[in-house]
C-alpha cells in the first residue's frame, strides 16, 4: 500500500481546480489591487469591470467555473472599445492602466485552476506598482505596502494545495514576508545607480494640471483657488527667512488682455538681461509638486539657478518640461535690484496694448490722470491712493461683472480678490501711457516650525502689477496692499472679513490642530527630499559622505550589503529547531521521533511528516495503519486547527505506538 496513491488525504494535485472559495478570495484582491484605478478611470468602464465581477459570482452561485469564449471575446472587445472611445488610444498611463484593470477583469472570468490564479495574482502586483505611474504620495506608498501584503496572504493560501495552515498563520507570513524584503529594498534604492531624469515621469498626454495654477488670470480666477489646501511647492533657506512682504513668489508674466483675460501673449526667445543685483543674495531650495506645466517659482527678483533651464527676459524660471512629479532646484534671489532699465521697442508696445471697445470708464479715468498729472510716478501714487481712500472692499465672494470688468469693478461694485486690482491696475496705467504688466504667482507663506521650511500652498495664490518707469526699470507695485495691507505682511487669513474665513482651507486657519499639521507637512516634505528628490545628484551627494563616489564602489557596496542582509536572513531561517517555541502538536511529534531514533530511525533535517512515515511504513508493514494515522492527524493538526479532542487523539497514537520492526 502507497502513502501517496492510494490515500487521497496525502495526494499532491500539480494544477489543481479552484474551488468557489478560491475564486471569491481572488476576486476581493483584484478589487482592491483595482480600487484606485476605478477612481481614475470613466464610469462606463469601471461599471462594465465591476460587472464582469458580478457575472462570476453569478456563475459560481450557478456551479459554473469559468465563461465560455464566446461570451470572453464579447467583453474582450467592448473593454477595449469603451478605452479607446474615452482615452483615444490604448497606450499611455490611463488608457494602458484602464486596459490593464480591464483584461485583468477578463482573466477572472476565465479562471478555473491554479495555473490561472497565479497569473492572476502576479498582473496584481504589477497592477499595483502601476498606481506610482500617477502619484508616489506617503498615502500612497502605505495602501500600496497593504496591497502587496494582501496579495501575498492569497497568494499563500492558494499555494496551500495539501493542507490549510489557519488564516492568521497566512497572515502573519505574508506580513513577514513583505517585510523580509524591505532591507534590501531599501539598499537597491540607495545604491542602485539613478538614471537621469524621473523614474515615474513618463509623459502624460492631454492631463490637465494638478495644482491649479493656470497660464491665464481673469477676474475670478485666484479667488477659487484660495480655497485650496494642496501644497504648491516647499522652500529651505540657507539663512534667516525673510520678512512676510518680501515673500513675493514670481510664477508667470502676462502681457496680453483680450478684455476678459490676461496671458502671456506672443512669447520672445531671449534670456534674463540687464538685471542690476543690489544687497546681498538670498539662497535657498524650492521643492516643488507636480503641476504639469514648464514655470518653476521664484523670489522676487531670481539672479542664478541650479537645476533649472532657463531664466528668460521676463525673470521667468521654467523647467525643460512639463513637472508631472516632485523637483528640486536652487535659487539666489535678491530682493533690491533693478531690471531691463532700458525698454526695447516691441516691450514698450506690448506694455500698453489694451482691446479696443471695453472698459471705456477706467480708461478714461487713466487718461485724465494722465493729462492732469503727467509724471508717471505720480500717477501709480494716485491710483494706489485711489484704492486706499474709496471704499473698496478684499473678499472672496465679489458679485459678478459685466463685459466691462474693470469698469464694473472699480466704478460698481468695488469687491474683490487680488486679480480683480491687479487687472484695474494694469489697464488704468497703460491707458495712461505707462508700460505695465501682470504677474502672477504666490504670496507669503508658512512657517514650519519643526524642520524651519517654508511651506507655500495654493491658498497664497497672489496677482500683482509691474510698471516700467524711467531709470528704473520694471517695478513691482501690488494694488492689493493698499486695499487690504494685513495680506501682505500677515496672512490671507487676517486680511479677509469673517464671514469670508470660513470659505478658507483648514490649514490657513489658526487652530490648536497646528502642531499636528506641522509635523504632517515636515514628514511630507521629508518623503519628498528623500524619497522622491532623490536623484542623481542628491545619490551623489549623499553617498559622498561614506567615501561612496563611483559607479564601481555603488557597485560593491550594493552586492556587499544585499549579501548581508541575505546572510542574516539565512541564519535566522536556518537556526536550529530546538531554539524556536514549538506547540503542544509539534511537541509530541517530536516524542514520537525520538522514540523512533532510538530504534535506529531518526528523523532527517529535510524530511517532511509525511516522508518521514512514508519511510517507517517500508521498515514496519504491518503497522501502516496506525501510521498513517499518526501523519495525517499531526498535519490536520499543523495546517488546519489545534482542536483539543483532536490533540488529545494525537497524545494517545503517539504514547500507544510500540514500534515493531522485525529484523
Amino acid at each position: 500500500m502507497s502513502l501517496f496513491n492510494n490515500k487521497p488525504a496525502l495526494e499532491v494535485v500539480k494544477n489543481p481546480v479552484l474551488n468557489s472559495k478560491h475564486l471569491i478570495l481572488l476576486m476581493l484582491v483584484i478589487i482592491v489591487a483595482s480600487t484606485a484605478h476605478f477612481l481614475r478611470m470613466p464610469i462606463t468602464l469601471s461599471a462594465l469591470i465591476i460587472s464582469a465581477l458580478g457575472l462570476k459570482v453569478l456563475m459560481l452561485w450557478r456551479g459554473r467555473i469559468a465563461a465560455n469564449r464566446l461570451m470572453l471575446l464579447l467583453f474582450t472587445i467592448v473593454v477595449t472599445g469603451l478605452v479607446f472611445i474615452n482615452y483615444g488610444t490604448i497606450n499611455g498611463h490611463e488608457a494602458g492602466s484602464a486596459l490593464l484593470v480591464g483584461m485583468l477583469g477578463l482573466k477572472l472570468l476565465e479562471a478555473k485552476n491554479h495555473r490561472d490564479a497565479m497569473i492572476c495574482l502576479f498582473l496584481t502586483y504589477f497592477l499595483t506598482a502601476v498606481n506610482f505611474l500617477f502619484t508616489q504620495s506617503i498615502a500612497t506608498a502605505a495602501w500600496m505596502f497593504c496591497q502587496v501584503t494582501i496579495i501575498t496572504f492569497c497568494l499563500i493560501t492558494l499555494s496551500q494545495t495539501q493542507y490549510k495552515s489557519p488564516w492568521k498563520f497566512r497572515a502573519k507570513f505574508a506580513v513577514r514576508s513583505v517585510l523580509q524584503a524591505v532591507p534590501i529594498m531599501v539598499v537597491l534604492f540607495l545604491l542602485f545607480p539613478r538614471i537621469p531624469g524621473p523614474l515615474w515621469g513618463i509623459p502624460k498626454p492631454n492631463s490637465s494640471a494638478t495644482t491649479g495654477f493656470s497660464d491665464t488670470m481673469s477676474p475670478g480666477q485666484f479667488s477659487d483657488l484660495a480655497k485650496s489646501a494642496s501644497v504648491a511647492f516647499r522652500v529651505k533657506f540657507e539663512g534667516d527667512i525673510p520678512q512676510q512682504s518680501q515673500l513675493y513668489w514670481r510664477g508667470l508674466v502676462l502681457w496680453h488682455y483680450d478684455g476678459f483675460t490676461w496671458n502671456k501673449g506672443k512669447s520672445v526667445n531671449s534670456y534674463a538681461s540687464a538685471f542690476e543685483k543690489q544687497g546681498e543674495a538670498i539662497d535657498y531650495t524650492v521643492t516643488l509638486e507636480p503641476h504639469k506645466k514648464k514655470t518653476l517659482f521664484t523670489l522676487d527678483m531670481p539672479g542664478d539657478f541650479k537645476n533649472a533651464y532657463r531664466l528668460d527676459r521676463n525673470f521667468q524660471l521654467s523647467a525643460k518640461r512639463a513637472v508631472t512629479q516632485v523637483i528640486q532646484y536652487q535659487v539666489s534671489s535678491f530682493n533690491t535690484y533693478r531690471i531691463n532699465a532700458q525698454l526695447e521697442p516691441f516691450e514698450w508696445r506690448k506694455g500698453l496694448q489694451l482691446p479696443r471697445d471695453y472698459n471705456p470708464q477706467t480708461i478714461a479715468l487713466g487718461k485724465q490722470w494722465k493729462q492732469d498729472i503727467g509724471d508717471p510716478e505720480k500717477i501709480v501714487d494716485k491710483a494706489l491712493h485711489f484704492f486706499n481712500q474709496e471704499p473698496f472692499y478684499y473678499t472672496l465672494r465679489p458679485p459678478p461683472l459685466g463685459k466691462h470688468k474693470a469698469d464694473d469693478f472699480l466704478f460698481n461694485t468695488r469687491k474683490g480678490f487680488c486679480e480683480y486690482y491687479s487687472n484695474a491696475f494694469v489697464i488704468l496705467m497703460r491707458a495712461a501711457d505707462i508700460p505695465a504688466r501682470v504677474v502672477v504667482g504666490y504670496m507669503g507663506g508658512e512657517r514650519n516650525p519643526i524642520n524651519n521650511n517654508l511651506t507655500i500652498r495654493q491658498s497664497d495664490a497672489h496677482a500683482w502689477a509691474e510698471v516700467w518707469l524711467s531709470g528704473r526699470g520694471w517695478v513691482r507695485i501690488d494694488p492689493t496692499a493698499a486695499v487690504a495691507p494685513s495680506r501682505i505682511e500677515q496672512n490671507l487669513d487676517a486680511a479677509l472679513p469673517e464671514e469670508d474665513r470660513s470659505a478658507l482651507p483648514f490649514f490657513s486657519k489658526a487652530s490648536p490642530l497646528k502642531g499636528l499639521v506641522n509635523l504632517w507637512d515636515a514628514i511630507d516634505n521629508g518623503w519628498n527630499q528623500w524619497v522622491l528628490g532623490y536623484n542623481p545628484e542628491f545619490q551623489r551627494k549623499f553617498l559622498a559622505r561614506f567615501g561612496l563616489e563611483d559607479f564601481m564602489q555603488f557597485t560593491y557596496a550594493m552586492i556587499g550589503l544585499i549579501g548581508i542582509a541575505l546572510a542574516l536572513f539565512s541564519f535566522w531561517m536556518l537556526r536550529p529547531v530546538n531554539k524556536i517555541k514549538l506547540t503542544v502538536t509539534q511537541k509530541t511529534f517530536k516524542k514520537f521521533c525520538q522514540h523512533m531514533a532510538t530504534k535506529g530511525y531518526t528523523r532527517n533535517s529535510h524530511e517532511t511528516a509525511s516522508d518521514y512515515i512514508k519511510r517507517l511504513i517500508k521498515v514496519m508493514p504491518q503497522q501502516e495503519r496506525q501510521l498513517l494515522e499518526i501523519a495525517r492527524t499531526y498535519n490536520r493538526l499543523r495546517y488546519e486547527n489545534e482542536t483539543s479532542d483532536r490533540l488529545e487523539h494525537f497524545q494517545k497514537l503517539v504514547n500507544g505506538f510500540k514500534a515493531d520492526i522485525k529484523p
